[in-house]
């Protein structure tokens, strides 16, 4: 169960339903659809592939807006987020609020994202080119194609906005070994 809103022991559960979610909490149950929650971000609709990119993109930007202005997420942007990202944005905004997130620099301006996951386990993640370390993002991402994002990416994307991740900074020479190490423990041999 997610808090949100004007007052901290305000809960809000969100359930995904065909075509949108829906949201309840003490003011009653509501529907939105995706045609709504893009109409409400003010984002026009094309078709649905083709536009995902972009009102994700646009959700992102609208986080950061409010978060700056509210130093919180509102009812509509949970649901939102809800919306265009499914199961993971609850599972991002888990590892967000556990401060799950670091953003690891070196001196020459290369960086990295690392995540801790649930399980303890801690992903590599490259938000500028969209790729994780997690098995996750290998099989739902690129092999079948079921989601734009693992959690631990959306995690990066959310702390980005929200200013909420740890920072690090280590040599080039670290941060080589670093990737390195990652790519011995997959079985991948760095040529």
């Amino acid at each position: 169960m997610l808090c949100a809103g004007p007052s901290p022991g305000r809960s809000l559960r969100l359930q995904l339903e065909p075509g949108g979610v829906r949201s309840s909490g003490r003011r009653g149950s509501r529907a939105i659809t995706v045609k709504g929650a893009a109409k409400r971000l003010g984002i026009g609709m094309a078709s649905t592939s083709s536009i995902l990119p972009t009102v994700a993109e646009e959700l992102l930007k609208r986080v950061k807006r409010v978060y700056q202005e509210l130093s919180q997420l509102t009812d509509e942007l949970l649901l939102a987020l809800k919306f265009v990202f499914g199961p993971a944005a609850l599972n991002a905004l888990e590892l967000v609020d556990q401060r799950s997130v670091t953003l690891v620099h070196s001196p020459s301006g290369r960086s990295l994202y690392q995540v801790e996951g649930s399980s303890g386990q801690v992903y590599h993640c490259l938000s500028s080119c969209l790729y994780c370390s997690c098995p996750a993002f290998m099989y739902s991402v690129l092999r079948r194609n079921d989601n734009i994002l693992c959690k631990h990416i959306l995690a990066v994307y959310l702390c980005q906005a929200m200013g909420a991740y740890h920072q690090l900074a280590v040599s080039d020479k670290q941060l080589t070994s670093l990737l390195l190490a990652k790519d011995k423990e997959a079985g991948v041999t760095a040529y």
